[in-house]
């Protein structure tokens, strides 16, 4: 600390869990450590590092049952389907077109009857 009890501003202190906090991840370690930094200007390197046990006492244990929501570092599962074949995937894409082609005539028809005051398709008054 600098006079007056302030903290002088060369020096910080980052607590890395490195995984402590979960014992299924491949990245999980036994303990964590605090990374301290020395600060020069606008110039940050590690200087030192020291390791520290797992988790505090008194933080909270980890839930027995999965998140309803993934885990932002959680990878999906292998893909268990094969490559589409030729067949399938010229399939799939005279589909799309076919939908690309009824949602374009539906548009265009909406437009041509834009300011008359009828929906599109209607023969009223003709």
């Amino acid at each position: 600390m600098a006079d007056g009890g302030e903290p002088k501003g060369d020096v910080a202190i980052a607590a890395i869990l490195a995984g402590s906090n979960n014992k299924p991840a491949w990245f999980h370690h036994r303990n964590g450590y605090l990374s301290v930094l020395r600060i020069d200007g606008k110039k940050v390197a590690k200087t030192n590092e020291i390791e520290v046990g797992g988790l505090p006492e008194g933080a909270p244990a980890r839930p027995s049952t999965p998140s309803a929501y993934p885990a932002v570092n959680d990878l999906p599962p292998p893909r268990g389907s094969a490559v589409l074949s030729s067949a399938e995937q010229k399939r799939l894409e005279d589909e799309l077109a076919e939908a690309r082609n009824r949602a374009t005539a539906a548009t265009a028809g909406t437009a041509a009857t834009a300011g008359t005051g009828k929906p599109a398709g209607s023969t009223a008054g003709q």
